[in-house]
């Protein structure tokens, strides 16, 4: 038989280990290691011609270290075959800095280099699945990006090469300038073009634009009844009629044409050379 004082005893060691069996937390198991591709970036390098593509990617990944980092390239069109481009962390063709974990690449936006690219009519989201390789682990997030303000484009310039001062007066020397935006044509702000003398090497008109019009020459610009000589109101082919007269400096010419969209964005400008006898 046990005393009491014994069976006190015996009581508070059961206590103690049931305290340590039952309050005490057992192993900590590892956090998940959450996603291992952040901060995916991709823009429309419109004055190049090119598309940029970036991703923050982890070196290792449920214990793989990181193979490789590529990105699948839809364009527009999310139900077509991708376009699979390699990225890469050394400082080249596009990745800024070199082993900083952010892989990246530039890619000229021509069929030469992938098949989905962004034509000139093209406006919205485009679509691309960025994939990190761990070995035989591949993972991959999907992501969408607008293209933002598409800049206006210049698609042509009909104006004469060689035009004859009068012997007294002037003439009007028809200009015309097909200008595209995808945005729709009610972004344009304006077209015009700068006149250079390429003999006096100098601008014309204080190096200031001479203006287009895509007002169906309903509007007078000069009086007394002189129009832009636009024929069609809203068709995007700005017009304008250039006095030429017999006081006008002879000479070989170039006309550098250019757009401006109501975002600030210019087009590429076009030259058209025109010799003044």
């Amino acid at each position: 038989m046990f005393s009491p004082k014994l069976n006190l005893v015996r009581l508070i060691v059961i206590t103690i280990i049931l305290f340590i069996i039952w309050g005490c937390p057992g192993p900590v198991p590892p956090p998940d290691e959450g996603i291992p591709l952040q901060d995916f970036r991709f823009s429309y390098l419109q004055e190049q011609n090119e598309l940029y593509f970036a991703v923050q990617v982890e070196p290792s990944y449920q214990g793989n270290r990181l193979d490789s980092v590529r990105v699948a390239w839809y364009g527009t069109d999310p139900a077509v075959m991708p376009d699979t481009i390699p990225l890469n962390d050394s400082g080249q063709v596009g990745d800024i800095i070199a082993f900083d974990d952010v892989y990246a690449r530039k890619v000229k936006n021509d069929t030469a280099f992938i098949n989905n690219v962004v034509s000139i009519s093209d406006t919205g989201l485009v679509y691309i699945d960025y994939l990190a390789y761990y070995k035989a682990l591949v993972v991959a997030e999907t992501d969408s990006f607008s293209l933002g303000n598409i800049r206006p484009r210049i698609l042509s310039v009909t104006a004469p090469d060689t035009v004859v001062r009068p012997g007294t007066g002037y003439i009007l020397v028809k200009v015309e300038c097909e200008v595209f935006d995808a945005n729709g044509l009610e972004d344009i702000r304006w077209v015009g073009f700068r006149s250079y003398n390429t003999v006096l090497d100098s601008f014309m008109n204080g190096g200031n634009y001479i203006f287009l019009y895509d007002d169906g020459g309903e509007k007078v610009l000069f009086q007394p009844d002189l129009t832009s000589g636009d024929a069609v109101r809203g068709d995007g082919i700005y017009s304008f009629q250039a006095p030429l007269s017999s006081s006008s400096t002879a000479g070989t010419y170039d006309w550098i044409f250019e757009a401006q969209d109501q975002h600030n964005a210019y087009s590429d400008t076009v030259v058209h050379r025109i010799v003044v006898q």
